[in-house]
């Protein structure tokens, strides 16, 4: 064991960093600048999906442009949904063998670091991965700017806190759109004045992996089949996309809906969609069609 040791042990874990040539391909790539010394070129995110308590993997890929001269900070920052710290970690690159000034200009510095998720996060819910680097006297972040030279907040990723999905519903339906999702409840409001905000609750149910971020739409429509308010977004707000569902998981997801001021006194319906964004293809509704109509809305004169 003891002759073994140097060889097994120790040496691996003083090694120093893997170096690329300048134009390796990396994953991922960001490009982003840190104050015209130091380059995020790409980064690997092995695992989207982390439980609070464990840890997230992240390898980031730098590259200096020039010779630096001072040793730099590495800080990783993850934020839950809310944009709450539950993970940081502050480290000189390399575990501190291969500081920055030891850097050579054009080559790429693997780093590898495993970061704490608070026990405190709450999941289910997306939450965001910031990287950046900073100088430890004085204290201060170097300002990040993307390829075209505008300040950035070096968001890099997004990443799932995993948690168990309770969500009582309260009205149970079942309409499935394509072998993607299901709406599985709602909650809509039964009467409403011109000019009022609604919330219109929809309880979705994932029925398969997915690799789009769809969007859902809501539409307020009149007898005569014209939409007179509608409110497109991804789940959430746009906090919570599809690709991060796990399968069996029920979401609960609000959507707001303002009634013009000038709507005429009547009856309208509430229809809802879902439709990628890239290409704005809906998903078809197993039932027919591809919009559910969910009932009606009353709206009454002032």
């Amino acid at each position: 064991f003891s002759a073994l040791a140097p060889f097994t042990l120790i040496a691996p874990a003083y090694a120093l960093p893997a170096r690329l040539p300048s134009d390796a391909n990396v994953p991922n790539p960001t490009h982003i600048m840190f104050d015209d010394q130091a380059e995020l070129v790409g980064y690997a995110l092995p695992q989207r999906s982390v439980a609070p308590g464990d840890e997230v993997p992240i390898t980031l890929y730098w590259r200096a442009n020039a010779r630096i001269a001072e040793d730099l900070s590495v800080y990783i920052r993850l934020f839950d949904q809310t944009d709450q710290i539950v993970g940081r970690w502050e480290a000189f690159p390399g575990g501190g063998l291969y500081p920055t000034r030891l850097w050579q200009p054009g080559e790429i510095v693997v780093d590898t670091y495993r970061v704490p998720l608070s026990l405190d996060a709450r999941g289910p819910g997306v939450g965001r991965i910031e990287v950046g680097l900073f100088r430890r006297v004085p204290l201060e972040n170097l300002t990040a700017r993307d390829p075209r030279g505008n300040v950035v907040t070096p968001t890099i990723a997004r990443f799932k806190i995993a948690g168990a999905s309770n969500v009582p519903i309260e009205n149970p339906i079942a309409f499935d759109f394509a072998d993607q999702l299901s709406l599985v409840g709602d909650a809509l409001p039964a009467t409403a004045l011109p000019g009022d905000a609604l919330i219109v609750r929809l309880y979705w149910r994932s029925r398969a992996a997915m690799k789009d971020d769809y969007t859902m739409f809501v539409h307020l429509v009149a007898a005569g089949g014209k939409t007179i308010a509608q409110q497109d977004s991804q789940p959430q707000r746009g906090a919570y996309p599809t690709s991060f569902w796990d399968v069996g998981e029920t979401i609960l997801d609000d959507h707001a809906l303002v009634v013009p001021r000038d709507a005429p006194a009547g009856v309208y319906s509430i229809e809802i969609g879902v439709y990628r964004a890239s290409d704005g293809a809906r998903l078809p509704v197993r039932q027919g069609g591809d919009s559910v109509d969910l009932g009606s809305l009353r709206v009454i004169s002032n």
